[in-house]
């Protein structure tokens, strides 16, 4: 999988300097539910990262589909990948450098576009684009603010001191759309600012068990503490975010990844499908294509060889453009 940067955005240095900065942040982390990175590559006048290629769809995907068709996903299901999310992201949060020190490391955009599930039952975190950490060269500018409004804490709107209960706050929201199939926070693309940070200090999500009867009446506790709108009130870290969650599902159980798995699979078939057949043409004209170029790296990664698709993004096409199931 390939992520690229666009020709007409080389000569501008602080997006290169991000570019690189997410390469180095993701490339220093080794988890089975975080996105590997393998090579940070320049060809033919092209920058791009390439990475692990996720056989699956989004949680966007998912719950979009969910919510259009009113099929929920079993809670058991919802908890395993909240649990691996959780992991994942504790891992990030206390990530040393390769010399050592603490890389103090925030995803900053914990939201369903950003957690991936592949066909095998596995929760893969994406996109550490805008992850911040002590190993950046290229930082926010003052009162800048980044990531997807919706799945913000409300302290991303104040300050830049801010540390892993965003991350927790933004996993919450998951959490709770995955549960009821409703939007956390429906905000209008074109909205001013102080709209949007208004919504988001006023946010009262109802417990999704008034939603939808199946969820443990735990849960809803779960949710309240990770969405706290006063950060001192959330989990300080995942790890204690993940106890929360498998104490509250004690009485209902967790769903194992053969289990995901085979809900995955079952439900979302023909999706499946659409992606061998496009797979398959892929692997057909990458093996007409031409002998790649050589190229160059940066940052003393390995150097990649060839791009398969007109996309730029190997194997992964624009699904989010595609006809969904």
């Amino acid at each position: 999988n390939w992520k690229k940067i666009k020709a007409s955005k080389l000569s501008e240095q602080h997006l290169l300097g991000m570019f690189f900065d997410e390469a180095k942040t993701v490339a220093a982390l080794s988890h089975p539910h975080i996105v590997k990175v393998f090579e940070l590559t320049r060809s033919d006048g092209n920058v791009a990262i390439v990475m692990e290629y996720v056989d699956g769809e989004t949680l966007s995907y998912v719950w979009k589909q969910l919510a259009k068709n009113q099929t929920h996903m079993p809670v058991t299901i919802v908890v395993k990948l909240l649990l691996d999310a959780a992991e994942a992201l504790g891992a990030a949060h206390t990530a040393t450098s390769p010399d050592g020190k603490a890389m103090q490391l925030i995803h900053r955009d914990v939201s369903p576009q950003n957690l991936m599930l592949d066909r095998n039952g596995y929760l893969k975190v994406i996109d550490f684009g805008i992850a911040k950490s002590t190993q950046q060269t290229e930082l926010t500018s003052p009162g800048g603010i980044k990531g997807k409004l919706s799945y913000l804490a409300p302290e991303t709107f104040r300050t830049r001191d801010i540390d892993a209960r965003v991350d927790v706050y933004g996993l919450g929201l998951v959490l709770w759309e995955l549960l009821t199939l409703r939007p956390g926070i429906d905000i209008a693309p074109d909205a001013p600012l102080q709209e949007v940070v208004d919504t988001v200090d006023k946010l009262q999500l109802a417990p999704p068990s008034t939603i939808w009867s199946e969820v443990p009446t735990e849960l809803d506790e779960v949710v309240a503490k990770a969405t706290a709108a006063d950060r001192a009130q959330r989990y300080a870290t995942m790890d204690d975010f993940a106890a929360a969650l498998r104490k509250a599902s004690a009485r209902s159980g967790v769903s194992s990844s053969a289990g995901v798995k085979k809900w995955f699979l079952g439900t979302f078939a023909h999706r499946l499908e659409k992606r061998r057949a496009f797979e398959t043409d892929a692997f057909s004209r990458a093996e007409r294509a031409p002998a790649p170029k050589e190229s160059t790296t940066s940052s003393g990664l390995p150097v990649a060889r060839v791009d398969t698709t007109e996309h730029g993004k190997g194997l992964a096409p624009p699904f989010d453009a595609r006809p969904g199931l």
